[in-house]
C-alpha cells in the first residue's frame, strides 16, 4: 500500500523544510536553493523538488534526501523517484 499513498503537498513542504535545516545542501561553485516539493505520481511514488542551481546538487545530498523521505513517509522497500527541477 505504500507503493499508491499520497502525500499532501504542505506535509512534503515540512520534511523538505526539516531536512534542508538539518543538513544544508552544499556546492563548491554555486549555492542550490531548494524551494518545495510536489508528489507528482504514485505506483511508484515520485515527488519533484523545485528549486535553483538544483544540477549542482551532489549525489550524496541526493541520496541523503531520498533516505529522509523513505524514513518520514515509510516508503521502506518501495521504489521512490526524486526528480529535481529548476525553477526560474
Amino acid at each position: 500500500m505504500q507503493r499508491i499513498q499520497k502525500i499532501d503537498t504542505k506535509d512534503l513542504n515540512r520534511w523538505l523544510q526539516k531536512a534542508v535545516l538539518r543538513q544544508a545542501p552544499a556546492s563548491r561553485s554555486r549555492f542550490p536553493k531548494l524551494k518545495y516539493a510536489t508528489q507528482t505520481g504514485n505506483d511508484p511514488p515520485e515527488i519533484t523538488i523545485h528549486g535553483r542551481n538544483t544540477d549542482s546538487l551532489h549525489f550524496s545530498y541526493r541520496r541523503y534526501l531520498e533516505n529522509s523521505l523513505r524514513d518520514e513517509f515509510g516508503f521502506g522497500g518501495t521504489a521512490v523517484s526524486v526528480i529535481f527541477s529548476e525553477s526560474k
